[in-house]
C-alpha cells in the first residue's frame, strides 16, 4: 500500500538571526547589555503568540511570520529573544497606536535584539516578525528533513533549546503563554493538528491556508515526545501510520483523499 505523503511539523511549541545590524563594540552606558544567558525576564515577557508557517518537503527553507503579543514591565530601547539560523526580513512594533521599525541585533549567539528609535514600556505591544528559516539535512534539530524512498519528510525537534530555530520567542522553560498556529500546505495535502482547525482557504497560489484553534498556555517546547498510531479511515480501508509527534502540538499533511478522512483515537 503506497504510504501517503506527509509533513510532521512538531510545534508546541521554540529560532540566531542572520540580520544587517551587528551589536557595537562599546555598548551605550544608558541601552541594556544583551544576555549572557538567559532572557532579562524583568523587562518584558510573552503573553500570547500567532505563528504562520510554510514549509514544503523538499525545499531547504521555510518561511515565517510571528506575532508575540508582549507585556513590557519596564522601559527598554532593545528586545531581546531567542533565535538561531533564521533571517530577519522585517520587524515592526505596535505600541499605543504606534508601529515602530525595528533595527535587527544578530548578537550574540542564540539570541536576536530588536532596537527601536526611542524606549518602549511599560505596558501591552504587539511584535510582528517576517523571517526566513532553515530546514536541516545535517541534524535533526529545529525544523529538518529526511528522505524515505524517493519522498522527503519534514519534522521538527525543538527539546531542549531549538524551537529557536523554528522562530524567534522566549525559549525559556519558565514563559508558558497559548500559541495559535496557521500552516500553508499545497491544496491536495490536508494538515491535520491536535488543535481542531478553525479555517481553511485556498490562496490561489496552489496552496491551502489552514488555521488551528489556540493551544492552552504551554511552553515554546515541550519538554516530553512520545510515539502514537494513528488511523486513516476512508471507505473500504482503514490504514494504520506511526509517527512522532509533540505532546502539545502537532501537525500533519498527507495527500487530501476524495473524502474526507477522519483521525480517530489510538488503537
Amino acid at each position: 500500500m503506497q504510504r501517503p505523503w506527509r509533513v510532521i511539523i512538531t510545534v508546541l511549541i521554540m529560532a540566531g538571526a542572520w540580520g544587517t545590524v551587528r551589536l557595537p563594540d562599546v555598548w551605550a552606558d544608558d541601552a541594556p547589555a544583551p544576555p549572557k544567558l538567559r532572557l532579562p525576564a524583568d523587562v518584558v515577557g510573552p503573553v500570547r503568540y500567532r505563528v504562520e508557517l510554510t514549509a514544503i518537503p523538499d525545499q531547504d527553507t521555510f518561511t515565517g511570520t510571528i506575532d508575540i503579543d508582549l507585556q513590557f514591565v519596564k522601559p527598554t530601547p532593545v528586545l531581546w529573544l531567542n533565535a538561531e539560523k533564521l533571517a530577519i526580513k522585517d520587524a515592526t512594533l505596535s505600541v499605543g497606536g504606534e508601529k515602530l521599525a525595528a533595527k535587527v541585533i544578530t548578537q550574540p549567539k542564540d539570541h536576536v535584539g530588536f532596537s527601536f528609535d526611542h524606549p518602549v514600556g511599560p505596558g501591552p505591544a504587539t511584535l510582528r516578525v517576517v523571517y526566513l528559516g532553515e530546514v536541516s539535512r545535517k541534524d535533526q534539530q529545529g525544523i529538518f528533513q529526511m528522505k524515505d524512498g524517493d519522498r522527503w519528510y519534514i519534522y521538527s525537534q525543538f527539546e531542549d533549546i531549538y524551537a529557536r530555530r523554528a522562530f524567534p520567542c522566549f525559549d525559556e522553560p519558565g514563559y508558558k503563554v497559548p500559541w495559535q498556529l496557521t500552516l500553508h500546505v499545497p491544496k491536495d495535502q490536508v494538515a491535520l493538528s491536535n488543535t481542531p482547525s478553525v479555517s481553511e482557504t485556498e490562496t490561489g497560489d496552489g496552496m491551502t491556508r489552514m488555521k488551528f484553534a489556540e493551544t492552552p498556555p504551554c511552553r515554546a517546547i515541550w519538554w516530553l515526545l512520545r510515539w502514537a498510531t494513528w488511523s486513516w479511515w476512508t471507505p473500504g480501508r482503514r490504514v494504520k501510520r506511526t509517527s512522532a509527534f509533540a505532546l502539545w502540538f502537532r501537525a500533519v499533511t498527507a495527500p487530501r483523499p476524495n473524502t474526507q478522512p477522519r483521525l480517530l483515537p489510538p488503537s
